[in-house]
């Protein structure tokens, strides 16, 4: 890879270094820019990294934006593909980001999550990510979670891992379990609210 051109020569040093670790992990959580993060709000990748923790699934995580930092996304794409780790992706807007990592990286699962903007910046409320995401060409496949479902990338995530990880599949059955035995029975009994009384006029 010794051709590639840095976007940001600044940065591009530690970057590298840190997408060759991509071996020591299950999964790769990319995402466009530091907005999609959204830490403690469901919806956004912090979430999507939250459950992969919860499920014992190990990851890394980068900020490459298919847009302004395009040589990161083929060298980290490259290095996923030859790692074989799947890849979670998440891009608001044009949303190209899990297409273009798909392009780099053909023989590995992606995993593409529209995000919602905070608050929507097109107007579009993530409807643009959604339909950037899923209508891929032919012969390109992208796993498209719903608009902001980044939890449910990470779920999707850990049943492939958990294919050759038997800890993984025990913890996603936990959390399977769990989420089942928390569904009530029946909403709570109807009580008939009491009618207000109509408010005296003073004489």
């Amino acid at each position: 890879m010794a051709d590639f051109m840095p976007d940001e020569p600044k940065t591009w040093t530690d970057f590298v270094k840190r997408a060759k670790e991509l071996k020591k992990v299950d999964v790769l959580v990319a995402m466009g820019s530091i907005s999609d993060w959204r830490e403690g709000i469901a919806g956004g990748m912090w979430d999507c990294v939250r459950v992969l923790v919860e499920l014992s699934v190990t990851y890394q995580t980068f900020i490459t934006s298919a847009h302004r930092t395009p040589r990161r996304v083929e060298f980290l794409a490259h290095r996923a593909n030859i790692s074989n780790r799947i890849i979670i992706a998440g891009a608001g807007g044009a949303a190209h980001l899990p297409g273009m990592m798909k392009a780099h990286a053909p023989s590995i699962p992606v995993i593409g999550v529209p995000i919602i903007g905070n608050p929507p910046k097109t107007g579009l409320d993530g409807m643009d990510a959604l339909l950037s995401i899923v209508q891929m060409p032919p012969g390109v496949p992208v796993a498209t979670v719903g608009m902001g479902a980044a939890a449910n990338a990470a779920l999707l995530a850990a049943s492939m891992v958990g294919l050759y990880r038997p800890n993984v599949r025990d913890a996603l059955h936990r959390y399977v379990t769990h989420q089942s035995d928390n569904v009530p029975v029946a909403p709570p009994k109807f009580v008939m609210p009491k009618a207000k009384k109509a408010a005296g006029k003073k004489k």
